[in-house]
C-alpha cells in the first residue's frame, strides 16, 4: 500500500502523470484474483484514483494522500497486533464491529458536557423521564415530572424509591458527527479534557479511518443511526476530514510542513505495543465504582493525542 501510493499514486494526485510502468501494477491489481475486493479497492485508491475526495489545494491533497497510506498501511498491520492503533484498523477493516463502541472526539453527551462545568446530577422519573438536580445533585424537594406527572426527587439527599439515578453519559456509538453539523466552524472544538488541537487531531484520525473504510467497504455499520445518512460516504468523510485539518493547521500557525509532521507523528505514536496487563487493569478501574482521581498512579502511559 505505502509503495503503491508512493510511487503510483503521488504523480497522478500531483498531476504530474504516472510512470509507464504503473500501468503494468494497475493491470496487475485488477487482475489478481487472490486479492480480496477491499484490498484491491484500497490498492486501486491509492494508484490515484481519488476522483473529487481529495479537497485542497495540490500540495495539501499530496499530505493528505501520504497520510492516508501511512494510516491504512498500519491498519491492516495492526488488525493482528496489540498496539494503540488496532480499534482503527478494525474499523477500517470490518466496520461493524464498531457500532456499538465509542469512537474518539465525537460529540459528547450535552448533560454530562453540563454536569461536568455545573455540577449536579441526573435522575429519572418512574416512567423513565430524565431530569436534573443542580448544586450538590441530591434531591431536596418532591416536584412532578414535567412530562408524565409523576413524583420526582425525594427529601434529605434521599432519592425516592420510585426514582433511579440516570446514566452520567449517554454519548452515542459509532460515527456520530451529524451531515449537519457544523465541523468546519467549529475552530475551538473542546471535548471533555482534550485541548482543541487534540480534539481535532483525533477527529481527523476517525474522519481519515471512516474514509477509507467506506472507500474499501460498507462504512454505513459503523454509522450511528441519529446521523442523517449522506448519499455518498466517502465525499461526505473527505470532506469532513479536510474541514479537520484545515482548522488543525490554523492551530497549529498554518504550516502544512508543521502540520504532517504531526500527522505522522500521530501514527507513529499509536504504533506503539500496548501494555495489554496495564490495559486490562485500567479496563477493569474504569468498569469498577472506583471514583475519578481515586486510583493509583500507574507506571505506564499511553501515547498522548
Amino acid at each position: 500500500v505505502a509503495a503503491v501510493a508512493q510511487e503510483v499514486g503521488v504523480p497522478a494526485v500531483a498531476g504530474i502523470g504516472v510512470p509507464q510502468w504503473a500501468e503494468g501494477v494497475q493491470s496487475a491489481i485488477v487482475d489478481c484474483g487472490d486479492l480480496p475486493d477491499p484490498i484491491r479497492k484500497m490498492l486501486q485508491f491509492f494508484c490515484g484514483e481519488i476522483g473529487g475526495l481529495l479537497q485542497g489545494s495540490t500540495g495539501r491533497r499530496i499530505l493528505v494522500f501520504r497520510w492516508l497510506a501511512h494510516l491504512s498501511a498500519l491498519s491492516l498491520t495492526a488488525a493482528s497486533q496489540a498496539v494503540w492503533l488496532t480499534p482503527v484498523a478494525v474499523a477500517i477493516l470490518d466496520p461493524a464491529a464498531v457500532q456499538d463502541s465509542f469512537l474518539p472526539a465525537m460529540p459528547m453527551d450535552a448533560r454530562a458536557a453540563m454536569s461536568h462545568i455545573l455540577g449536579g446530577g441526573w435522575y429519572k422519573c418512574p416512567n423513565g423521564h430524565s431530569y436534573y438536580v443542580d448544586a450538590c445533585g441530591r434531591p431536596t424537594e418532591v416536584l412532578q415530572c414535567p412530562e408524565c406527572g409523576a413524583d420526582i426527587g425525594g427529601l434529605d439527599h434521599e432519592l425516592l424509591e420510585s426514582n433511579k439515578k440516570g446514566t452520567e453519559d449517554e454519548s452515542p456509538s459509532g460515527y456520530s458527527v451529524s451531515a449537519y453539523n457544523e465541523n468546519h466552524l467549529d475552530r475551538f472544538l473542546h471535548l471533555r479534557e482534550l485541548s482543541p488541537l487534540a480534539a481535532r487531531m483525533l477527529r481527523a484520525l476517525v474522519h481519515g479511518t471512516m474514509l477509507v473504510s467506506a472507500i474499501t467497504r460498507d462504512a454505513k455499520p459503523a454509522v450511528n443511526e441519529i446521523v442523517d445518512l449522506p448519499p455518498n460516504l466517502p465525499e461526505f468523510f473527505g470532506q469532513q476530514l479536510a474541514a479537520d485539518l484545515g482548522l488543525a493547521a490554523e492551530l497549529l500557525g498554518g504550516a502544512d510542513e508543521t502540520l504532517a509532521v504531526c500527522l505522522h507523528d500521530m501514527l507513529e505514536a499509536l504504533s506503539t505495543p500496548v501494555d495489554v496487563r496495564g490495559l486490562n487493569q485500567a479496563l477493569e478501574k474504569l468498569s469498577s465504582s472506583q471514583a475519578p482521581g481515586d486510583e493509583e498512579e500507574d507506571d505506564e502511559e499511553g501515547p498522548a493525542a
